[in-house]
């Protein structure tokens, strides 16, 4: 199975930000601006558990990561307070959608 990640939808109250993740990747900036966070954010879109920070604790809404399974596009949604994550993909212009249960420890 090839998985392959595009980019990050981030929807915050002031704003939606996107990050793209496609080739090398590197992230930089100074101390608190929220570049570990990248990894961790990834994997609750897939499921997995966040410790929040206070700043997305106060401003984070839900995050969305644009991905491809096997060159098939396929988008995972997930709300800040959401036990399930949306996955949605389209198949012979039809979008199909499914929710998928989050892992718990």
């Amino acid at each position: 199975m090839r998985l392959a990640l595009k980019k990050l939808h981030l929807s915050l109250h002031s704003s939606i930000d996107r990050i793209e993740l496609t080739g090398v990747i590197y992230f930089f900036g100074p101390i608190g601006s929220g570049k570990s966070s990248i990894g961790p954010l990834i994997d609750f879109c897939l499921g997995g558990s966040y410790a929040w920070t206070p700043a997305l604790q106060a401003e984070m809404v839900s995050a969305g990561l644009e991905m491809s399974v096997n060159d098939i596009p396929v988008m995972l949604n997930r709300d800040r307070d959401s036990s399930q994550v949306m996955a949605a993909w389209q198949d012979g212009g039809e979008t199909l959608q499914v929710l998928i249960p989050a892992r718990t420890g």
